[in-house]
């Protein structure tokens, strides 16, 4: 596949097939000084998504505006696409970005499925309690590695009517144990599976 006027093509290590990608979806900031984000196009229907930083709302939401013009040209006419991203370099988030993260995602009825690597033990609790609690209509993934991620991606396509989502272990999340308000934020406990204790600010 030859690479479109300003495109950069490359080849997946993986599969063989072609990667896509611009300079104006490289190393997008949106304006701030703690998130960059990069998009490019696996094959015909797959988006990698490589996040920087520290994730906030300031830059989540002129995000996924960008994300849903990438969708459109490149996935016509309905955009319906997987998305596999890498957290290798996501250094944090906050309650309100993670919230509008979710949200944006549950209510994207062009997504076939999402498949994460590279997350930290943090990032997994916060993936697994997403799932377990948001129930998203499309199956998602905690992977090994790119390798994991691209080849889950890759069978899952071929299977048709797959529509349980799916993790790498179940969740089972308690409620709220104790909500703690201080003046400018609130902490909330649970537990994780019958063992985990995790805190929510």
């Amino acid at each position: 596949m030859a690479a479109a006027s300003g495109e950069i093509l490359s080849r997946c290590p993986v599969t063989g097939l072609p990667i896509r990608t611009r300079p104006e979806w490289t190393d997008l900031d949106f304006g701030t000084n703690h998130y960059r984000v990069s998009l490019s196009v696996l094959g015909a229907d797959t988006l990698l998504i490589r996040s920087e930083g520290e994730s906030r709302l300031d830059n989540l939401k002129p995000y996924f505006a960008f994300y849903d013009r990438v969708v459109s040209e490149m996935f016509p006419p309905v955009g319906t696409h997987f998305a596999i991203e890498d957290f290798s370099a996501l250094n944090g988030t906050n309650r309100e970005s993670r919230k509008f993260y979710l949200d944006w995602r549950r209510s994207d009825l062009r997504l076939k499925g999402v498949a994460f690597f590279g997350v930290t033990e943090l990032f997994r609790i916060m993936i697994k309690i997403g799932v377990r609690i948001s129930r998203p209509r499309f199956p998602v993934k905690i992977a090994r590695d790119y390798r994991a991620a691209v080849l889950w991606t890759h069978e899952l396509a071929e299977v048709s009517g797959s529509e349980a989502p799916v993790s790498e272990v179940p969740a089972v999340v308690t409620p709220t144990l104790l909500p703690i308000q201080f003046d400018d934020f609130q902490m909330e406990f649970r537990i994780l599976d019958d063992e985990v204790l995790f805190q929510v600010s």
